[in-house]
């Protein structure tokens, strides 16, 4: 209000008469409805980004489970290694006694 009476002095200062704009008579009509679309803007936006956020941390969890996944499968991988390192040893130490028991033998 305040800002169209300032208007509207100006105007009279310059000696030509206000017309008040075609928007104006129509602004208090669709209001609400400007109002009731932009809330729903806002709402909108807010749950794509909330649904943004759940996809990014789904893929992240998904990342991290892979991850581990992975350490895992290569700790398993060492740990099989080193077990038929072991038994690759034992059975060349039994090969050994078994010979040397034949060759005592002999």
């Amino acid at each position: 209000k305040a800002m169209e009476n300032e208007r509207q002095e100006r105007v009279s200062e310059f000696g030509e008469h206000a017309r008040p704009s075609a928007l104006a008579a129509v602004l208090p009509e669709i209001a609400d409805a400007l109002e009731k679309n932009a809330t729903t803007i806002m709402v909108k936006q807010l749950a794509d980004a909330e649904q943004a956020e759940r996809i990014a941390a789904a893929i992240q969890q998904a990342l991290d489970h892979e991850t581990e996944r992975a350490k895992n499968k290569e700790a398993a991988i060492a740990a099989m290694e080193q077990e038929r390192k072991e038994r690759m040893l034992m059975d060349t130490k039994g090969e050994a006694h078994v010979e040397m028991q034949r060759e005592l033998s002999k």
